[in-house]
């Protein structure tokens, strides 16, 4: 079996049809008042009591994005899936520098400015399941509440029918530090991050109704690299079941997660002799939409656990150790729609902080060695 599934991935073949699709959009961006700090504010803080000038912009830009899909099948059974993004710009802005990541992309942003791919896979279903071979979309799972479908990453993928019931196992490859060409200067063996799940799916034929339960297994190393006093090894593990029920003109849906295990484990030459930091994180999405013909009406609930900053042996919610428990890149419901875009494209627009580094301090007529002056 491993012989033929080794030839069947390795032959050649000429695709017998070819099916392309593009999507491209071009927006405009206005955020007044980034700060959302006033002028000039009191601040209690200071031991002059002074006054504090804050920066307040405002921004305004064009951007854009072309994303073309192509799959080339070779047969109703064998197809190679292909996608690429390209010309993602803010029209006439700076470019990127050509290590910044992409939080929607398997490239870089400066990739995507110009062209990158993000899928690249061979879809093979054989007479003894189904294979996904190659980089393929990640987190995707159960409902829309979760999935994490930006970046794709390189994974194996195996899916197997038993009536109405789908098993499947996938191990991804998200993050790889060992020694290449690319990475001579490694010395670490064990430094990867390694991603596998097991999932178990019921689809009746009738469709009204279906259901799964996912089990997933991080072990992330990148954090462990050896001689180093904070090192640490993460190994998160999740249960995730999901439904979709159609009953009448009403759909119903929903989605839980619990995360567990360990955020951090340190390794035996922690000086600080700091605890090791467990994962206890809940979320779920409950969501009801009733279709009345010309017009539909519904609802969601959506629930996430934060992090407790009092127990900092336990993390339950997303944290400055691992972004755990989120409602995912694709989840972009009313009222807080697009706030996923608007990180992407403005950064970070975090508020009123406290001490910003392009502020200054207004005196207020008193000369006290105690009073703070701030830089810039």
């Amino acid at each position: 079996m491993s012989l033929g599934l080794n030839i069947a991935f390795s032959v050649s073949a000429f695709a017998v049809d070819v099916k392309v699709s593009a999507e491209y959009y071009a927006a405009g961006m206005y955020l007044n008042k980034t700060t959302v700090a006033d002028p000039l504010w009191y601040n209690p803080n200071y031991p002059c009591h002074g006054l504090e000038y804050k920066s307040n912009p405002s921004t305004a830009f064009f951007f854009q994005r072309l994303r073309v899909g192509t799959d080339f099948i070779v047969s109703p059974s064998l197809k190679l899936v292909t996608r690429f993004d390209a010309m993602e710009r803010i029209w006439g802005g700076a470019r990127s520098s050509s290590s910044t990541t992409d939080m929607y992309s398997a490239g870089t942003r400066a990739e995507n400015e110009n062209i990158a791919f993000d899928l690249c896979y061979i879809d093979y279903t054989s007479p003894i399941g189904k294979f996904i071979v190659g980089y393929a979309r990640d987190y995707n799972w159960g409902t829309i509440f979760g999935n994490k479908n930006g970046p794709s990453s390189g994974q194996i993928a195996y899916v197997v029918p038993v009536g109405p019931v789908y098993i499947s196992a996938n191990i991804v490859k998200e993050t790889d530090k060992s020694a290449s060409a690319v990475t001579t200067g490694v010395t670490t063996t064990d430094q990867d991050y390694d991603s596998y799940r097991l999932a178990v799916t019921y689809k009746p034929q009738n469709k009204n109704f279906e259901a799964g339960l996912l089990w997933l297994y991080e072990r992330d190393a990148t954090g462990k690299k050896s001689g180093i006093p904070a090192a640490y090894l993460q190994n998160a593990h999740g249960l995730s079941p999901y439904f979709k029920a159609t009953i009448g003109p009403v759909f119903v849906q929903g989605e839980f997660a619990y995360g567990f295990g360990d955020a951090a484990k340190w390794e035996d030459n922690n000086p600080s002799g700091a605890a090791n930091v467990s994962i206890g994180t809940i979320s779920a999405f409950l969501d009801a939409t009733a279709n009345f013909g010309m017009f539909y009406a519904g609802g969601s609930f959506a629930y996430l656990s934060g992090d407790d900053p009092d127990t900092n042996d336990k993390l339950e919610g997303s944290g400055s150790l691992l972004a755990v428990n989120t409602g995912g890149l694709d989840w972009n419901p009313c009222l807080i729609m697009f706030n996923n875009d608007v990180t992407y494209w403005v950064g970070g627009t975090k508020g009123n902080g406290l001490w910003p580094a392009n502020s200054f301090t207004y005196r207020s007529g008193r000369q006290d060695d105690q009073c703070l002056v701030l830089p810039g």
